[in-house]
């Protein structure tokens, strides 16, 4: 009866040592997978952040663009305004010079007489003094 204690008592001292062998085992396991988890947390966070940051950025890109559009649309605007504004002027301008060539003529034909009535004049004073 005393080998049979001695066996059981053995057997449950072996039994114990796998069982705290394997509660070791299984210990380490939980904190491996708890260090796992908390790199895979901190992982997850920073690949919110960086999601986060994109969609920032996006938000950017697309109201950049959209800003970008309305200056192309203001500047056709403006260079349609300048071309039309542009051309006036040069309408204007060669109807000035158009006016002002013909002041000239008539300056010159209006000089032209005077020169000649004076002549006349004085070619009448002088024959009327003849005359005299």
């Amino acid at each position: 009866d005393s080998d049979s204690i001695k066996r059981e008592e053995r057997a449950a001292e072996q039994k114990d040592e796998v069982s705290a062998a394997e509660k070791a085992k299984f210990a380490s396991k939980i904190e491996s997978l708890e260090a796992e988890l908390k790199d895979y947390r901190k992982k997850d966070k920073e690949q919110r952040k960086k999601e986060k940051l994109m969609e920032t950025q996006s938000n950017q890109i697309r109201d950049l663009g959209e800003e970008i559009k309305k200056f192309k649309v203001q500047k056709a605007a403006l260079d349609r305004k300048y071309k039309e504004e542009r051309s006036q002027f040069d309408k204007l301008k060669s109807k000035r010079l158009k006016e002002l060539m013909v002041a000239k003529k008539d300056s010159f034909k209006k000089d032209g007489i005077i020169r000649k009535l004076t002549i006349d004049n004085y070619k009448n004073v002088q024959f009327n003094r003849k005359k005299d």
